[in-house]
Order: C-alpha cells, then sequence, then structure tokens
C-alpha cells in the first residue's frame, strides 16, 4: 500500500482524515453563519479576560479527556502515544458537528493505524461517553438536590463515583450491550484484560473534566452578563445536565437543538434569570463554543505541520 512521506498513515486514510475534517469545518462556519443574528445584538460589550480563560479552561478540559481517551485505546491493546491521541481528538471535534453520529468515530479510525480500528475506537469512545455521562448527571443532579435534601445530594454525589467505578469492568459494559445482539456480535472484541485505568486516576480524571467543564461555561457567561459567580456557576451546572441530554440523543450532530432545549427546560428552575436570558445564554454559549472548537482544531493543526516541520529539518 502506498503510504505518505512518513510513513505512518496510508495516503487512502489521510484523505478520509482531511475530508471529514473539510466537510466539518464548513458545517461550523454555516453554522455561525446561521446563528449570528441572533448572537450579534448580544456581543456588543464583552469581557476578553473571561473568554480566554474559558479557552484555557476548554484545553484543559480536552487534553484531560486525551489522556483518558489513550489509556481506554491502550486496554484494547492499540499502542498510540499521547501526542497521537491528541491529534486524533482534537481533530475530529470537528466532524462531531456533521448530520450523523459516525463521522467523528470515523475520522478517528482513519487517523488509527491498528487492526479493527473501527470497533477499537467505539469501544473506547462508548466507555468514555459512559464515564463522562454518569458523573455529569449524578454529580450535576446532586447540586439540583441540595435545594431539596441534603442527604439525597450526597447519595448522588457518592452514586456518581460509584457508578463510574462499576462501568470500569469489561463485565458491566458487555451487561450494557446484551440487549442489543447484532450491535454486540459485531463490535465485540477478544476479551482483554479488565482496563487498565487505577480507580483513583479514573476519579481525578472525571473530576478534572467536569471542574474544566463547569469553568469554561461560567466564564463565557461571565464574559457576556453581568451576574455573580454563583448564578454562573449554577447556569453551567444546568449546561452540564443539558449535555448529558445531547449525549443520549446520540443520532443529533453534537447534540445541537436536544442540549438547548433541555437547558431552557432546567433553566425554568431557577428564580436568578428570565426565560428570555436564558434562551439567550443557550444561543451564545454555543456559539462561543463553536468559535473555541474551531480556535483550538485549527491550534493543532499549526502544532502538528510544526513539529513535521521541525522533524524534517532536524
Amino acid at each position: 500500500m502506498n503510504q505518505n512521506s512518513k510513513g505512518n498513515m496510508p495516503i487512502s486514510r489521510l484523505k478520509i482524515t482531511y475530508a471529514l475534517y473539510s466537510l466539518g469545518l464548513g458545517f461550523v462556519f454555516y453554522l455561525l453563519y446561521k446563528s449570528w443574528p441572533e448572537v450579534s445584538a448580544q456581543i456588543i460589550d464583552f469581557k476578553i479576560s473571561y473568554l480566554v480563560i474559558s479557552t484555557i479552561a476548554l484545553l484543559c478540559n480536552t487534553l484531560i479527556g486525551c489522556w483518558l481517551l489513550k489509556k481506554l485505546l491502550n486496554s484494547y491493546k492499540v499502542s498510540i502515544s499521547y501526542f497521537q491521541t491528541c491529534k486524533i481528538f482534537y481533530l475530529s471535534q470537528i466532524s462531531k458537528y456533521l448530520p450523523g453520529v459516525v463521522w467523528g468515530l470515523a475520522m478517528q479510525a482513519s487517523m488509527l493505524d491498528s487492526d479493527k480500528a473501527m470497533k477499537k475506537i467505539v469501544f473506547s469512545n462508548i466507555r468514555f461517553l459512559l464515564f463522562i455521562t454518569a458523573f455529569f448527571l449524578f454529580t450535576s443532579s446532586a447540586y439540583l438536590a441540595l435545594r431539596y435534601s441534603l442527604i439525597i445530594a450526597c447519595l448522588l454525589f457518592i452514586s456518581s463515583f460509584v457508578t463510574v467505578f462499576c462501568l470500569n469492568k469489561d463485565s458491566i459494559l458487555n451487561i450494557i450491550l446484551t440487549p442489543f445482539h447484532k450491535l454486540h456480535s459485531y463490535f465485540y472484541l477478544e476479551k482483554i484484560n479488565e482496563c487498565k485505568i487505577s480507580t483513583d486516576k479514573l476519579f481525578l480524571s472525571c473530576i478534572g473534566i467536569y471542574i474544566t467543564y463547569i469553568l469554561t461555561i461560567s466564564t463565557i457567561v461571565l464574559a457576556f452578563y453581568e451576574v455573580t459567580l454563583y448564578e454562573a456557576i449554577e447556569i453551567s451546572i444546568y449546561q452540564c445536565i443539558a449535555w448529558v441530554a445531547g449525549m443520549l440523543v446520540f443520532l443529533v450532530p453534537a447534540g445541537m437543538g436536544v442540549r438547548e432545549a433541555a437547558f431552557l427546560a432546567l433553566g425554568n428552575l431557577s428564580t436568578n434569570f428570565s426565560t428570555e436570558q436564558i434562551q439567550s445564554i443557550a444561543i451564545l454559549t454555543r456559539f462561543v463554543q463553536l468559535i473555541q472548537d474551531v480556535i483550538l482544531s485549527l491550534i493543532a493543526i499549526l502544532f502538528i505541520k510544526a513539529r513535521r516541520l521541525s522533524r524534517s529539518l532536524g
């Protein structure tokens, strides 16, 4: 098979990668264009320092996510460096906005030089999303329950760690997939030793991803609205649960529309914001996150090209 000059990725796979990235990037710009009329009136005055902090927090969020994804791929005997994991993770972020859930996975698989690449990518991403979705759901629900019952809030918070611990077992994942017989038989992988992620590191990665996501959203809100830190964190908690709703409806690209609807429903529980403010925040945070995804993916491409150039010169 013909290979590129570096010999680390077949040309056909490289074409698929660039095609999916280009399509995804084009679709993101289309979404930004469609959102602009509703957003333009809200961005007359904003605090750039908060947006910088938000973007840095998102960068930290994805770097922690890359570490977790690398460990999950390693558990399926995929030999991959942390840099390569970051590469496939950042570049596939854009393709997630394409209609259809498979494009991000297809792009990751096209960049992975491994037997049964698609199956390993699917299983690793399923594990990744199960960990994060469970932790986000229970931890954020604990916050909502806090206003009603401290005991229930504590139980929900503890449940987030118990659930993640249970999901770190191959047997649990197989039980979850058992009802989907055809899917399970098609994507079945030879049983490998239990996922080689120590419990403490798994918990720390989930906590890190959660905190950086909260920081990302809350600083976006602080950048555009005159609210207190507590109110901004409250909004980000609602966004966490809305993110879970978007993940559950996985056929919708990046949970678009579903996340906003869930956020609006949760926002009505708040006495600190009007319905109009909640709608405004929903549109604006999505708009800013789109821009952040584009910026980080372009930075990743520039870094990859600079690294490749330095190697060729060295």
